[in-house]
């Protein structure tokens, strides 16, 4: 009877219900019970059928009769709004309630048990009273009973969305007070995103479908950065879709392009780079078919990191090299990013003494933008200025690119990002003797990757710990950090290799000659796949066994 209790939602009268339906019953009538339970249109239906202790329908008829005309209203609008949270501006907004007369009809919703009141002065309708909510509804307002209020309820919503999201992620330079301030801190507002994101997703979804076409793509906008940082990809994903299907009900192109962009930049951060091509893909033809070259750069941009994950490296640089054209041609400051990410090829290839010009550029022409927008453009360079100089054996120079970086990171609340940066710090200081300072640096990096989520974060620094362990000669810590390395690596190839070389070294100081040459041709694929200027050398040292 567990699982009846739960698809009753643990309403007593719901679960006595249940109870007297399966009594005496055999052990399928159970499961059948259960799968009208959790089918959303056959659970009032399972529930109402007569049992000993009557019908649910009878016992929500007796206690909605009891109800005024505000409160019963109240109720058909509760039960017909998408999602399970709600506040007293949604009743007014999709009523036409003044204030005192909304908030006396939810009391007498609460005190008949229909509603729920839920930290912070949040409102609930159980799954069952909805169904009810909506029944009541179809007979008396024609099923359609929030009709022109679900736009001002859409209205309400990316209001509030606005001002909490102001205050909890301000995008780059926005300045709060710009925005109507709802909240009176940024932990309420936070309290505010976090119960509420379920029914802002479940709005967005009927906005797509029921002619609100603007809400999903702007909610998308405004909560894309929010969602990124605290990892709701699958909340990020639904929203996208959403933003995706209004566009195309729309005849929106620009729209389209938007969505696709942002499921694509999605897929590629979750690991999934065939399905980020796909996505950026349509992005980029829908960009050229309206000539829009911005986009057009951006995508590429994005889409030569998801070539690259898949060890594609001659159609990324193309890509690149394209995205790099229009935004000169354009003289935009974004070309900062695809030249970035340029330079990051060419370390993980091994090359990175063809990085430092196109970092050194980037750099320079971030000195040129204006005055507000350089920390943003220089946090990239600098994060990989700080590996590119780890490659080369300069740690002072890592040092110095990594102190900018971090710092760069912090003020423009990009912390989570850099436990890579932190790990590369700390094996600078390695290269300078400095071992105990680095073993802490990394292992911070290591809790911060841990922390949020980061893999490339978390592949770094266990390669990075790996390295450090096996010059102290603590050869099973650093072939267990090696191997942690590999579980995360995912698509990012590069540490890949990196920990495939480090296991390699430590076999062959164990004497496990045949695992040795295991991780040695292991690395050797992926050098052989991306070029890497060290093939040769793997290759030689695989022969000379």
């Amino acid at each position: 009877m567990t699982e009846v209790a739960e698809a009753c939602g643990g309403i007593p009268l719901a679960v006595r219900l249940a109870a007297d339906l399966v009594r005496d019953q055999a052990a399928d009538r159970l499961q059948d019970l259960l799968a009208e339970l959790r089918a959303p249109d056959g659970r009032l239906g399972a529930l109402s059928r007569r049992s000993g202790s009557g019908s649910l329908r009878e016992v929500l008829a007796r206690s909605v009769h009891r109800l005024d005309d505000d409160a019963h209203l109240v109720l058909r609008r509760l039960g017909d709004l998408p999602g399970h949270s709600h506040d007293l501006r949604s009743v007014r907004v999709v009523t036409g309630l003044e204030r005192r007369a909304a908030a006396r009809a939810v009391d007498s919703l609460v005190r008949a048990h229909l509603v729920d009141r839920l930290p912070p002065r949040r409102l609930m309708l159980h799954d069952l009273v909805r169904d009810y909510a909506r029944e009541l509804a179809a007979v008396q307002d024609g099923g359609r009973p929030l009709g022109e209020a679900f736009a001002a309820y859409c209205e309400q919503q990316l209001r509030t969305a606005r001002s909490a999201q102001a205050m909890v992620t301000p995008v780059d330079h926005q300045d709060p007070r710009t925005v109507a301030p709802l909240f009176d801190d940024r932990a309420s507002a936070a309290r505010w995103l976090d119960c509420i994101l379920e029914t802002l997703l479940a709005t967005a979804e009927r906005a797509a479908a029921h002619g609100s076409l603007d809400f999903a793509p702007q909610l998308s906008a405004l909560l894309r950065r929010h969602l990124d940082e605290h990892h709701r990809h699958d909340e990020m994903e639904r929203l996208h879709r959403a933003a995706l299907r209004a566009a195309q009900a729309q005849g929106s192109p620009s729209g389209e392009d938007t969505a696709q962009h942002n499921l694509g930049i999605l897929a590629l951060r979750r690991g999934r780079p065939s399905v980020a091509r796909e996505h950026l893909r349509a992005s980029l033809e829908i960009a050229e078919r309206i000539e829009d070259d911005e986009r057009s750069a951006a995508s590429r941009n994005f889409l030569a990191g998801a070539y690259a994950a898949e060890r594609d490296l001659g159609k990324a640089v193309h890509h690149l090299q394209e995205s790099i054209g229009i935004y000169r041609r354009l003289k935009l400051p974004t070309v900062i990013h695809p030249l970035t990410n340029l330079a990051t090829m060419r370390r993980w290839t091994g090359r990175s003494h063809l990085a430092m010009p196109l970092l050194q550029e980037a750099l320079a022409l971030a000195e040129q933008a204006e005055p507000a927008d350089r920390p943003r453009y220089r946090l990239g360079p600098q994060n990989e200025m700080t590996a590119v100089q780890v490659a080369r054996r300069d740690p002072q120079g890592a040092l110095h690119a990594a102190e900018e970086a971090l710092e760069l990171s912090q003020r423009l609340g990009r912390w989570p990002k850099a436990s890579a940066t932190l790990a590369w710090r700390g094996t600078a200081l390695w290269q300078q003797g400095r071992t105990e300072e680095a073993v802490r640096q990394i292992r911070d990096a290591l809790d911060l990757a841990e922390a949020h989520q980061v893999s490339l974060g978390l592949a770094t620094a266990h390669n990075g710990l790996a390295e450090v362990f096996r010059d102290l000669g603590r050869l099973t810590a650093s072939e267990e950090h090696h191997r942690a390395a590999l579980e995360h690596a995912g698509v990012a190839w590069e540490e890949e290799l990196r920990a495939h070389r480090g296991l390699s070294e430590t076999c062959r100081l164990t004497d496990r000659v045949t695992e040795a040459e295991a991780h040695l041709a292991a690395g050797l694929r992926i050098c052989e796949a991306v070029d890497h200027q060290d093939t040769a050398d793997l290759r030689r040292m695989l022969s000379a066994g």
